[in-house]
């Protein structure tokens, strides 16, 4: 049946395209049998691997394999109709999908043709009676469950011959080497099949722009994020993959090369629905123009988990064309997701609305105009919101994708962020000292760090959470380091001409090492294995800082502003622990 619809889905003819769409509805309603099947009866997958020894039943270690839609990333598809609930896979069950992915070697693979069907436009069928009048009239069109059959097919196909470096490894997965040389399908080259994608271009933007519309109709959720449509987990899993589809294309590393400059601007045009312009053209332009037309749709992405590959796309997109100017627009971007509330649903994980989180936070800071400007915004105005005398409204007003549940996931990636920016502080070269307006800039910044930092310390006594007193270890420590190797070069080289800003800095930094030195103490009273094996080399930073610090201002003849002093180790309750140990540090005035 799969070679029928190979040969014929180029055909023009009405007739044969109507044969062709049946075929692909009797394939669907095979598979989600076969599942069904396969769920109730698991160890047919092992008579079948018994049987035919020529196709290996279990991965082989170090091979890369066409990633399935089971994907973790993707809500699963409800099953056909009419099962019973025990063997009928359903959205919340993780383990529907998988059988099928087992079972993919022993099918023929389609050919590249087969994607004509994409382009099919509705067809009408018309049922004439006895009198030949028109007794009834049936449209014929692809329906989202073929239609996520074949982007299934398509995305196995790129993720195997072009590199999907915008997706990371965790959306890869093992498989064997006869699964890889047969993910194909056809003996097409790289670039054939990047040019195959150009052609199916216009239908797939058309198709992104079919499923926006159904999440844009009315009463197809309800407030817990369950769907009134039985159409809706599928719809869901085709524009994820629709996304997918076109960030693998985008993020193909031979895209950048100036060869393929007119196939980039050739896809980037048909993707934006711009007309037809001469290659000159500026491809940054393009490229924000491709952002703009995407852009439309985020405020109707229908779960937190498809938000990751609707910005692997964009981000693809500016890699391929490294547009500062797109990287902008994609930062905007990422903000009106963090400030859409997102209702949790039954179709995708909590791991996977996290990684979601993270992926938006990351260019929301590392792609805007000033990152430390856009943490410090939510620092003093968003996570205010979560702390009160009553517990906190538990979810910001200004950022409603943040709440306290996941205020750890936000922590880290702001934590994330100040360390980026101190490392981002060029290092001194002999022979090419920085102009004094340089210096100055980048000794504000280095105080808009501390500031920033120091915030976050104290967001860890107001929440209190494990996740979040992880992070302050983990990534104070890596400041601190930051800090030494970049910042105090500057500190040092500006402290005389300005010896005012310098001292409130190091006072400012004085206040979070004394929390940090806080967190140690409590790490230690806990016990709690994850948490004590960052103190060991925190507190080896620290005294490095502390004593950098006193070389300082030993060195600028400037003893008379710090002081030495026992610290008294504390928990977060402030609770005085008494430790063999005795923690030095200084005091400056």
């Amino acid at each position: 049946m799969p070679s029928l619809v190979c040969a014929f889905a180029g055909d023009k003819e009405p007739e044969m395209r109507a044969k062709v769409i049946s075929r692909l509805v009797t394939i669907t309603k095979l598979q989600n049998q076969l599942d069904t099947c396969m769920t109730v009866t698991p160890d047919f997958l092992s008579l079948l691997g018994d049987a035919n020894s020529s196709v290996p039943s279990k991965p082989n270690k170090g091979k890369f394999k066409e990633t399935s839609a089971s994907d973790k990333s993707l809500p699963s598809v409800s099953q056909e109709k009419g099962s019973t609930t025990a063997a009928t896979p359903t959205a919340t069950t993780p383990t529907t999908g998988n059988n099928m992915d087992k079972v993919q070697p022993y099918f023929r693979k389609l050919d590249m043709d087969v994607f004509a069907v994409l382009h099919y436009a509705p067809l009408s069928k018309t049922i004439m009676d006895s009198e030949m009048h028109t007794a009834e009239r049936e449209e014929l069109a692809i329906q989202p469950a073929q239609l996520l059959f074949l982007l299934q097919d398509l995305y196995n196909k790129l993720s195997s011959s072009l590199s999907a470096v915008g997706f990371g490894a965790r959306w890869r997965k093992l498989a064997t080497s006869s699964d890889k040389q047969n993910a194909a399908g056809s003996d097409s080259t790289a670039v054939q099949l990047a040019e195959k994608v150009v052609e199916l271009m216009p239908a797939l933007r058309d198709h992104i722009e079919n499923t926006h519309a159904f999440f844009q109709s009315t009463n197809i959720r309800d407030d817990d994020g369950d769907s009134f449509s039985p159409d809706y987990p599928a719809q869901c899993e085709c524009l994820t993959l629709l996304f997918k589809i076109l960030a693998v294309f985008f993020a193909w590393p031979q895209l950048s090369d100036p060869m393929y400059s007119p196939l980039l601007h050739q896809s980037l045009e048909i993707l934006s629905k711009s007309p037809h312009s001469s290659v000159s053209k500026d491809i940054g332009l393009v490229a924000k123009g491709a952002c703009v037309y995407l852009e439309r749709f985020c405020e109707h992405l229908p779960l937190l988990s498809c938000t990751r590959p609707y910005v692997t796309l964009l981000v693809s997109i500016c890699t391929a064309c490294q547009s500062s100017v797109a990287q902008k627009r994609v930062a905007k971007i990422c903000t009106q997701l963090l400030k859409h509330s997102w209702v949790e649903s039954t179709m995708e994980t909590t791991q996977q609305r996290t990684e979601a989180l993270e992926y938006l936070l990351k260019y929301h800071f590392e792609w805007s105009v000033e990152p430390l400007k856009a943490v410090e915004e939510m620092c003093t105005k968003a996570v205010p919101e979560l702390i009160g005398e009553d517990g906190g409204q538990g979810v910001s007003s200004i950022f409603p994708a943040l709440s306290s549940d996941n205020f750890p996931c936000f922590y880290k990636n702001m934590m994330i962020t100040v360390v980026s920016q101190i490392k981002a502080i060029p290092l001194p070269t002999k022979g090419a000292q920085p102009s004094s307006e340089v210096l100055l800039d980048r000794l504000q910044s280095i105080h808009l760090s501390a500031n920033v930092l120091h915030m976050l310390v104290t967001f860890v006594k107001s929440f209190e959470k494990r996740a979040v007193l992880s992070a302050a270890l983990k990534y104070g420590t890596l400041y601190i380091e930051a800090l030494l190797k970049f910042g105090m070069p500057v500190i040092d080289v500006e402290f005389r001409p300005h010896k005012d800003e310098v001292l409130t800095l190091l006072k400012t930094l004085q206040k979070s090492t004394r929390c940090f030195q806080t967190f140690c103490g409590h790490s230690k009273v806990k016990r709690d294995t994850s948490l004590t094996n960052h103190v060991p080399k925190l507190k080896k930073i620290l005294e490095m800082f502390m004593f950098k610090v006193m070389e300082m201002l030993a060195h600028h003849d400037c003893q008379e502003a710090f002081s030495v002093g026992n610290l008294r180790n504390r928990d977060l309750q402030v609770n005085t622990h008494i430790h063999p140990h005795i923690t030095i540090y200084i005091i400056i005035h």
